[in-house]
């Protein structure tokens, strides 16, 4: 379920929580969007200000979950982008199905 927050200050407190897992910056023309996805909910702050967009970034919490996002197709995980042979690999003999096999016809 998403959120929006207002306040830069709330978002941070947010960010710092045990629980929060990621945080996705994602850059538009007109603003930034903020994104930090808790257990309950997905948080979003919207700045349309540059600069505070650039300090916040910085006073984010250092470590590897922060990610840029360029447009929203980046967000999905990379095991949706593999063939689905790769993920789910199957004979081709067994598909799980019984094989029913055709009565032959006399003529």
């Amino acid at each position: 379920m998403p959120r929006e927050i207002k306040e830069i200050k709330d978002f941070l407190l947010t960010a710092r929580r045990k629980d929060a897992k990621s945080v996705k910056i994602k850059k538009n023309p007109t603003n930034t969007k903020f994104k930090v996805r808790c257990s309950r909910f997905l948080y979003t702050l919207v700045v349309t200000d540059k600069e505070k967009a650039d300090k916040l970034k910085q006073s984010l919490p250092p470590d590897e979950r922060s990610e840029p996002v360029e447009d929203g197709s980046d967000s999905f995980p990379a095991a949706l982008d593999d063939e689905p042979e790769d993920r789910f690999p199957v004979d081709d003999d067994d598909r799980g199905f019984p094989v029913l096999e055709e009565p032959e016809r006399e003529a």
